[in-house]
């Protein structure tokens, strides 16, 4: 799947409660802190407002209500469910925006800011874990991306932990942050190079790589075996060693997220 930009968070307003008193839980199971809020819709709606931003009612009753009679009536209703949790633009403004903060961009701030250890913490499951199902295309395709881009922030986190474990000789660190990094990378069907150049490197170095982690990210699983060679220890050469990259879409949304820093403090 190819992206761009994928929301506008806002790495000032990702620290602390919003104006609500709340904060919108979306790695793994989705959920909103201090509220009873169970229903899918305004749930995923809140969701969607937190990490994008504030958004204009045509476009969100678009999004979320393709198919009802009225989107913008149902719209509005699950608005209102949401109560104080969302800001409704005044006269002559469309748009509407969370009163929250958000998990998702607390976890981009501290990747940007290369802390590993926090952001891992954060990185509780796959965004918006289970709430995929029944949307439209639309809607379906910005949690998919949305989801995928998370992960691989997170896939990559643990890249660069294995490889810094490693380094230190920390063998169990590395190989537990090697083993998240295969189960992100098949389970979001992520670029497999980067994990698959890891798991050479351990290889190399003498580590256990289980064939299982091997046939889960080859694309051609007996080219890979083969290259091995015998048991666990790799004798191919090394790839050089390369510092992990933030994709493309959380590195471009900084900019984009200072203009709308001063709305949230």
């Amino acid at each position: 799947m190819r992206y761009g930009v994928v929301g506008g968070w806002n790495s000032a307003a990702s620290v602390g409660k919003g104006a609500a008193g709340a904060t919108v839980i979306t790695l793994g199971a989705l959920r909103v802190t201090n509220r009873r809020l169970t229903r899918p819709k305004p749930l995923l709606l809140l969701a969607y407002l937190a990490h994008e931003g504030p958004t204009d009612r045509g476009r969100l009753a678009r999004l979320f209500f393709p198919d009802a009679h009225d989107p913008r009536d149902a719209l509005s209703t699950s608005l209102g469910r949401l109560g104080d949790l969302v800001g409704r633009g005044g006269v002559g403004d469309e748009r509407v925006e969370a009163r929250v903060v958000v998990d998702s961009h607390a976890f981009l701030a501290a990747a940007l800011e290369c802390d590993a250890p926090v952001a891992l913490e954060l990185y509780r499951g796959a965004f918006a874990q289970g709430h995929d199902r029944t949307l439209g295309p639309e809607l379906e395709e910005w949690v998919l991306a949305t989801r995928e881009l998370l992960a691989s922030v997170a896939r990559d986190l643990h890249l660069q932990v294995a490889r810094t474990s490693a380094a230190r000789d920390d063998r169990c660190a590395a190989w537990d942050h090697a083993q998240a990094a295969v189960k992100l990378t098949e389970a979001h069907a992520l670029e497999p190079t980067g994990t698959v150049r890891l798991l050479h490197d351990l290889a190399n170095a003498r580590y256990l790589v289980p064939d299982a982690w091997w046939r889960g990210l080859a694309s051609e699983p007996a080219d890979v075996l083969a290259e091995r060679g015998a048991g666990h220890l790799a004798s191919v050469a090394a790839a050089p060693d390369e510092r992990a990259e933030p994709p493309r879409g959380y590195r471009s949304a900084v900019g984009a997220s200072r203009a709308s820093a001063a709305r949230h403090n």
